[in-house]
């Protein structure tokens, strides 16, 4: 439920990682938004930067682009023929790895603390990284 999962990404503040491993679906309405808003502004008060990798689609790029620039973010978009989709938030950090599934009420979330499944998906992560492709929208700089 939302409480657990408030829980669940406080765990990520709270291991203070230099950086955080992100799948993401940006765009899919997903319960506890809020939840998530509160997060991102205390992991990016943290200074702990977030790589995001996403499928790429219509949905994902606008609200990629509507997403205020912050030098703690980092988006690459994958396309689905790399790798089959899936609709979960997959993080890893600090040797840990947080599963959130959304259903239509709540967030399920899953924290898996296992150093060789993190070494792993990292691995598998930053392999796609190197392929993706840069989304990040920079600041538009005033004259």
């Amino acid at each position: 439920g939302i409480e657990e999962y408030k829980k669940a990404l406080e765990d990520v503040i709270i291991s203070k990682p230099e950086v955080v491993f992100a799948y993401e679906t940006p765009g899919k309405q997903k319960p506890g938004l809020e939840v998530r808003e509160l997060h991102e502004s205390k992991r990016k008060i943290k200074k702990i930067r977030k790589k995001a990798l996403f499928f790429e689609s219509v949905e994902a790029l606008k609200k990629i682009s509507k997403t205020p620039y912050n030098d703690f973010t980092e988006w690459r978009s994958i396309k689905k023929k790399q790798l089959e989709n899936f609709s979960v938030d997959f993080m890893l950090y600090d040797g840990k790895i947080l599963y959130t599934n959304f259903s239509k009420h709540e967030p399920k979330a899953i924290i898996i603390e296992d150093k060789a499944l993190y070494d792993m998906q990292k691995n598998i992560f930053l392999s796609l990284w190197l392929e993706a492709k840069y989304q990040t929208v920079l600041p538009i700089k005033q004259k």
